[in-house]
């Protein structure tokens, strides 16, 4: 599956959408799952000269950069909703088209619900500052807190790794041939990123179970390092087999990889994950 951000970082998936994904060899549509926080009517990426201009503040604050060509998630959504294809046996059911609507609306409110701008940080000067940076470029920011408020399963968890958060996420490239960026910016004491890491780890332990691969090991998954900053910085990657059926010549195995800077002074976490390949 490519669709925009599969997974938002750790909040379940809610809804389901009609979607079309586009290809040398036509449209096609069908349902695909939507995470939750990530899809909802938004604007574009207005001020592309933006994405270059770092303060010396957040560049001291390690924020990951946003692609040249990346469309922020709810935007992306948008533009699904704009280019699918509905069967005409679907059209001509109201029931169906009801239910479509009603995802649609689900979707929208629960992304209201969960969004926020950076004055909401604005009594944390780390992460008020990168709220800024990622505001500035056409990012909609989904707080944590309130995403967790909401899913109660997820409520229990996320407690126990952060503390006050965000999370962007944007599409890079198309459905065929693209991929999905998150980036995770948290406040965290070192036992809530090691919780965030444990749970990052089940995630994968959970993917490598459905495709028939051995469960690895924490330390088997990431790789510690310090940067020239005296940051902490985590790495991680997982690969799944090659599809045995493709139904398109982009058709890939399906990955997630992992960035994750913490500094232990300000106790500030920014993790990027991309999230690509898939079949259909």
């Amino acid at each position: 599956m490519k669709p925009c951000c599969a997974y938002l970082i750790c909040m379940r998936t809610t809804c389901s959408v009609w979607r079309t994904r586009i290809s040398g060899r036509g449209r096609k549509a069908g349902l695909a799952v939507a995470a939750a926080g990530v899809i909802a009517l938004g604007t574009v990426f207005c001020i592309p000269s933006a994405r270059n201009t770092i303060v010396a503040g957040v560049r001291a604050l390690f924020a990951k950069e946003v692609p040249e060509d990346a469309i922020d998630a709810i935007d992306y959504e948008q533009q699904g909703r704009e280019e699918r294809v509905i069967p005409d046996e679907v059209l001509s059911d109201e029931e169906v088209l009801e239910q479509i609507a009603a995802q649609d609306r689900a979707i929208d409110e629960y992304n209201e619900s969960v969004t926020v701008t950076s004055d909401y940080y604005a009594d944390d000067e780390y992460l008020y500052e990168l709220a800024v940076f990622y505001e500035q470029q056409g990012c909609t920011l989904f707080d944590l807190g309130k995403g967790a408020q909401i899913d109660y399963v997820e409520n229990y968890a996320a407690k126990k790794w952060f503390s006050k958060g965000f999370t962007i996420n944007v599409q890079v490239g198309d459905n065929a041939y693209g991929h999905t960026e998150s980036t995770c910016v948290f406040k965290a004491d070192e036992e809530q990123l090691h919780n965030f890491l444990d749970y990052q780890l089940t995630r994968i332990n959970y993917e490598r179970r459905g495709h028939d691969q051995e469960e690895v090991t924490f330390d088997e998954l990431w790789t510690k390092d310090v940067d020239g900053e005296g940051n902490i910085v985590y790495t991680g990657s997982w690969t799944g087999p090659d599809p045995e059926l493709k139904l398109l010549d982009s058709d890939s195995a399906r990955y997630l990889t992992y960035e994750i800077t913490y500094d232990p002074n300000t106790q500030i976490a920014v993790c990027l994950i991309k999230d690509g390949g898939g079949v259909g």
